[in-house]
């Protein structure tokens, strides 16, 4: 997963994000988006700081 975008101080924004597969398998893609984060962060949701707004998953099944 690479994010694409960035602020105006070349902070990965991830709203434009590329998902490159391997192997085919099953798993869990989450995507949340977060209210004012910490930056620059370590891309961790652990240490990204600010508050949820929306977490969301889908379940994924590459082939």
């Amino acid at each position: 997963i690479a994010k694409v975008d960035t602020d105006a101080n070349g902070n990965p924004l991830g709203l434009d994000t590329t998902f490159t597969t391997g192997a085919a398998g099953t798993g869990t893609l989450t995507i949340v988006l977060r209210h004012e984060p910490l930056k620059p962060n370590d891309g961790t949701l652990l240490n990204a700081g600010g508050e949820t707004d929306v977490q969301v998953e889908f379940d994924l099944d590459v082939q």
